[in-house]
């Protein structure tokens, strides 16, 4: 005889709906932040995929622009070497060059595709593991968003994650849902 997933004995006793909403309060500004964070960065990687992927040859141009500008000294002499030595990585391997940045794009794109689907799991406090996931590469600098916006996010998120409230309410709702085989048409 196989259980009966509806026999929760040895479980604590199913939350009250109102739990499940103050959960989801709590779970909802972190989550929303990682969220945004997540679209922050994939917006500023499509940025920086023009100059460093389609584009090499236009931001060398301006770096030229740039360095014309300078007044001569031994910085302008630096700066002109500098932009010497990258024409001659575009003229002999623009393909690894763009190849490269096109992993690196892609590798940041993927940790901030983590961060919003955790933060989504979050908000629908389903997923508990991708949710914990998602504050976790927030937490790595450069990984999400820009610069290191996404580790006091990450922090906040992995706090209210590791709140017991917070680990009922998931454990709920996903008893709910396999329970239940209507919830999914209720959320």
């Amino acid at each position: 005889m196989s259980p009966d997933p509806a026999d929760r004995s040895g479980l604590a006793p199913p939350l009250d709906p109102r739990e499940i909403e103050l959960a989801r309060m709590g779970v909802g500004p972190p989550a929303i932040l990682l969220i945004l964070n997540g679209l922050l960065g994939l917006l500023f990687l499509g940025l920086l995929a023009r100059p460093l992927v389609f584009d090499p040859e236009g931001m060398l141009d301006w770096f030229k622009q740039v360095a014309e500008q300078q007044p001569p000294g031994p910085e302008k002499q630096d700066l002109e070497q500098k932009i010497a030595d990258f024409e001659n990585i575009l003229k002999t391997d623009r393909d690894g060059y763009v190849l490269q940045n096109a992993i690196i794009l892609g590798v940041r794109a993927v940790f901030d595709v983590v961060a919003i689907l955790g933060g989504w799991c979050m908000r629908r406090l389903s997923r508990y593991g991708l949710g914990m996931t998602g504050a976790v590469v927030s937490l790595l600098p450069l990984a999400t968003g820009c610069c290191v916006t996404g580790i006091p996010f990450g922090i906040w998120a992995l706090i209210v994650l590791s709140r017991p409230d917070i680990k009922a309410a998931f454990v709920a709702v996903r008893a709910a849902a396999t329970t239940d085989p209507d919830a999914q048409y209720l959320r």
